[in-house]
């Protein structure tokens, strides 16, 4: 089960390849903000996949405000499991960054926005496999 508290606590992610080919992860980091201020970032080191196998790495969360981000990660963690509304979700916006190079030589870049909530429901999809 995902929660935001546990990828501050330097949590784990894994990482599926489903085609024939190695995917190589040269960055991957999840930033954090709440009304536009940075809460922090959790960030991958550079992995390669082989082709049709998974991979479970561990991640460090960096934060120049650790007490802070602790706190309102927490309590979004409580929100999104059906506790009070104490802060403004709309205010929590993850950005995803990937550098993941086709074939490994062609490079590519991709950046995804979206709400806390919905990164939430994405993480803790029930029909998450690797399989």
């Amino acid at each position: 089960e995902f929660t935001f508290f546990t990828m501050l606590n330097q949590g784990e992610m894994e990482f599926c390849n489903t085609i024939p080919f190695w995917i190589t992860f040269q960055k991957f980091e999840i930033s954090t903000f709440y009304q536009s201020d940075i809460l922090g970032s959790f960030v991958i080191q550079p992995l390669t996949i082989n082709p049709y196998s998974s991979v479970v790495q561990e991640g460090i969360f960096s934060s120049e405000e650790i007490s802070e981000a602790q706190h309102i990660f927490m309590t979004f963690d409580f929100m999104f499991n059906g506790g009070n509304i104490r802060l403004d979700p709309n205010q929590f916006i993850i950005l995803i960054t990937t550098d993941t190079p086709i074939l490994g030589i062609i490079p590519y870049s991709s950046t995804t926005q979206m709400s806390g909530f919905e990164f939430d429901k994405m993480m803790n999809a029930e029909d998450l496999s690797c399989d």
